[in-house]
């Protein structure tokens, strides 16, 4: 079989990703009608939300215990959708945060984006909430 490293940091790293695994997988030409069909939907969503009048803040939570703001594509991510990330620069590591930083920070929105990969089954959705519940 072949080994090919998947690690996106940003979100060009996320579609180059998705051309690469195309061609590695035979169907080069899928992968790029895909790319390009979001693409356009980016474009789209970041022309519309340009002309609203104002911008929310916005944190994504990777974890809740510890806590962890979602990191690497996540922040474009929210900037094209037309939030704003002050404590995530595109390309950075997730990072531990403490719920003082959290309150300081008052989020118009709060994302829920965890990563249960390496955790038991019990980690699901509803106990994520159960969590956040009884941390905040």
């Amino acid at each position: 079989p072949s080994i090919f490293p998947v690690a996106p940091q940003t979100l060009s790293d996320v579609l180059e990703m998705i051309l690469q695994i195309g061609i590695l997988c035979g169907v080069k030409e899928r992968a790029v009608t895909l790319l390009t069909q979001l693409r356009s939907r980016m474009r789209t969503i970041a022309r519309v939300v340009s002309t609203c009048d104002e911008r929310p803040k916005v944190l994504s939570l990777e974890g809740l215990k510890p806590l962890f703001a979602g990191g690497h594509w996540v922040p474009e991510m929210k900037s094209i959708a037309g939030g704003i990330d002050e404590l995530q620069e595109p390309g950075c590591s997730a990072e531990r945060l403490r719920w003082e930083q959290v309150l300081s920070y008052a989020p118009d929105v709060l994302l829920l984006i965890p990563s249960y990969i390496g955790r038991s089954s019990e980690e699901t959705m509803e106990k994520t909430l159960e969590k956040l519940e009884h941390l905040a």
